[in-house]
């Protein structure tokens, strides 16, 4: 009588494998793809929100929040309670206007500075909430256009007469607000422009809540040691940056993007007008 076999054979298992490999090289990258889409959905909310912020905050004060500044000799804002309405960031200003009142008005500079923002943060570079050196980092910048202190841009310096939206002489679906900003993500908390955190930058060449509009985006750099301080917008997500125009609308622009025609989107008091399709 013949017996009946109780397992496979090696063949058996060599294919079982090679099939098990196979499936798992066609699933890896699907959800890789999944993750990425579900990282720009993420930070395309962020921005929508940071864009609600900024209404709310224009129709409360008439202007757009002031974009920072430090006092001479400084690296940053100072803390003291009084230079906060000139000095601290817009990231800082909008707190109100983000469901954060209370942390704003707290008189504990430090208390702010660590103030767990999720709005703040892109989910393709660090959980939300994470802080270094106890102060909550800020993963956007405002666009300070071409020029230093932000005059052809959407916001300028404290030290510059705050922005309307009727100041936007190219419209505000022409102009961008805020966008992505460029960071070393092997240097968290440790580069210029992501160490002060997003309430006490104040307006400098780290440029840590502003970036200017001279140069396209770029990917994030993945480089331990490597401090340069970036003036550029960029992202994590592979290939595109997600940028907030002063619109309210959200769009996916290419790294590859061409520089001229980010020059335009970054001006807003330029009177050109160009085809949003050349910034997808």
């Amino acid at each position: 009588m013949a017996h009946r076999r109780s397992g496979y054979s090696r063949l058996e298992w060599g294919i079982a494998c090679g099939v098990a490999a196979i499936l798992a090289g066609l699933c890896v990258p699907a959800v890789q793809k999944l993750r990425a889409a579900s990282d720009r959905t993420r930070c395309a909310n962020n921005l929508r929100t940071i864009g609600g912020g900024m209404r709310s905050y224009h129709d409360a004060k008439s202007h757009l929040p002031p974009g920072g500044n430090q006092a001479d000799g400084e690296k940053s804002a100072r803390t003291s309670p009084g230079c906060r309405e000139r000095e601290w960031s817009w990231a800082y200003h909008i707190l109100p206007h983000l469901g954060f009142g209370d942390a704003c008005a707290n008189a504990d500079a430090d208390a702010v500075r660590s103030t767990a923002v999720p709005t703040f943060h892109c989910g393709a570079r660090r959980k939300p909430g994470r802080r270094w050196n106890n102060r909550t980092m800020l993963d956007y910048a405002a666009n300070a256009g071409t020029q230093p202190n932000g005059t052809d841009g959407a916001i300028q310096r404290s030290t510059e007469k705050p922005l309307r939206y009727m100041d936007f002489v190219d419209g505000r679906a022409s102009t961008l607000l805020v966008a992505e900003k460029r960071i070393n993500v092997a240097e968290f908390g440790a580069a210029p422009g992501d160490t002060q955190g997003f309430a006490t930058p104040g307006w400098n060449a780290d440029c840590e809540a502003h970036r200017f509009g001279k140069l396209p985006p770029a990917p994030d750099l993945d480089q331990p040691g490597e401090r340069s301080p970036f003036t550029e917008f960029g992202s994590s997500h592979p290939g595109v940056v997600l940028a907030l125009f002063a619109d309210g609308a959200v769009r996916t622009i290419r790294h590859s993007v061409n520089p001229a025609v980010w020059r335009r989107a970054c001006v807003r008091n330029d009177n050109q007008n160009f085809n949003f399709e050349n910034l997808q």
